[in-house]
């Protein structure tokens, strides 16, 4: 099992590969700027004890550096996008 980074893991690819993750074992951080969408709060709920979210923008280091630390991260999945 590792812990695993998304970044923009509220999006579309973002909160399939949590599921995908998340299902097979897998600790997974959501890190996004938005809140987090209906399709990754049930993911949340039915996978309560692997799936954490953190709110926070990619282009903070500090704060993407925070959560790496803070859920002790060993991978990261990058799916952020800027607009």
């Amino acid at each position: 099992m590792s812990t695993i980074m998304i970044t923009g893991g509220s999006g579309f690819l973002g909160t399939y590969v949590a599921r995908v993750l998340a299902e097979r074992g897998d600790r997974v951080v959501v890190f996004d700027a938005a809140g987090p969408v209906p399709e990754l709060a049930a993911l949340t709920a039915r996978f309560e004890r692997q799936i954490v979210y953190v709110r926070g923008q990619i282009l903070d280091l500090s704060s993407l550096l925070r959560g790496v630390q803070q859920h002790r991260v060993e991978r990261i999945f990058h799916a952020a996008a800027l607009y």
